[in-house]
């Protein structure tokens, strides 16, 4: 007997012994798992509406949550003052009535700072901008000025006389 076909049958034998207690431990684990989340609810899209009626939403569905006020930052900068911007679970994640939700605001003093670092990035942005393009006039000043003094030096342009000199 060659060693695929005795491969073949051991590995017959294994999987038919194996097999019917993998199915039946497979079958329970995913059985608690749906058991588990059978109440769970999805996390509520409030974002972009006012803190106080994202809190109101939050515990018609039962959430236990709390405010944090975010740090400053550019992606703030254009955001309202005590409106909901983010939630932790994420919305629309399917969680336990019980689950503790964050939601994350701004204030305007957050919103100012955010704005003034926006302006700071901007402004660094264009001063690098501005810095690329004096670089590429430069090397585009040089390059016409070699290529000049190259022309110059090897007289590419043809003389009067096109004929041979007698």
């Amino acid at each position: 007997m060659s060693k695929k076909k005795i491969f073949s049958k051991v590995t017959k034998t294994v999987l038919d012994a194996v097999a019917p207690d993998f199915v039946d431990s497979a079958t329970k684990i995913v059985g608690d798992q749906l058991e588990k989340r059978k109440d769970y609810v999805h996390i509520p899209d409030v974002t972009l509406i006012s803190v106080e009626e994202a809190e109101k939403i939050l515990s018609q569905y039962g959430f236990n949550f709390s405010k944090v006020l975010v740090t400053p930052d550019i992606k703030y900068a254009n955001k309202r003052s005590f409106t909901v911007i983010d939630l932790s679970p994420k919305v629309g994640w399917a969680v336990d009535p019980k689950t503790y939700v964050k939601i994350f605001y701004a204030n305007d003093e957050i919103i100012e700072k955010s704005k003034s670092l926006k302006l700071k990035a901007d402004q660094e942005k264009k001063f690098a901008k501005q810095k690329h393009q004096e670089t590429l006039n430069k090397l585009t000043n040089e390059t016409i000025e070699q290529t000049t003094k190259l022309a110059k030096k090897f007289n590419f342009h043809k003389s009067k006389n096109n004929g041979p000199t007698k």
